[in-house]
């Protein structure tokens, strides 16, 4: 099992794209959003998924999320375990039905404060991380 120092997880920034000028006639650089959190609110499930790593500021949640599509269940785990949030123990509650475990899944849910999923795995999880993705911003550590 990995240990969550062992992720290493960081994220580029967007390039900027270039504008067109009417006034000067020429392209240049659009400004760059400085805050990641907005471009990862807009961000749709396909965006997020093709990210080679999780930006760091990223609540344990989403991480958790981007890990176990990229076939990392248990550091999603141990990243979920150890947060005592409510959105974790909605991802809790998704790794545990993903695996099968519908008793564990059904306890995370409770803690949670959601009712159990009945939408297939991966629409569940498309519907998680679709909601936590329009609401991301920046942890504080």
């Amino acid at each position: 099992m990995k240990s969550l120092a062992s992720l290493n997880l960081q994220v580029k920034r967007p390039e900027r794209h270039k504008i067109y000028s009417k006034s000067s006639r020429k392209y240049k650089k659009a400004p760059a959003d400085n805050n990641p959190s907005k471009i990862l609110s807009k961000m749709t499930t396909k965006e997020f998924l093709s990210l080679q790593k999780p930006p760091e500021f990223l609540a344990p949640a989403l991480v958790a999320l981007w890990l176990v599509r990229h076939n990392q269940w248990d550091a999603a785990h141990l990243l979920v375990q150890a947060a005592t949030g409510g959105d974790e123990a909605w991802v809790h509650a998704h790794l545990h039905r993903r695996e099968g475990d519908t008793t564990n899944a059904a306890y995370w849910y409770s803690r949670s404060g959601r009712r159990p999923s009945t939408a297939p795995p991966d629409q569940e999880w498309e519907q998680i991380a679709t909601e936590l993705l329009s609401r991301t911003s920046p942890t504080t550590t």
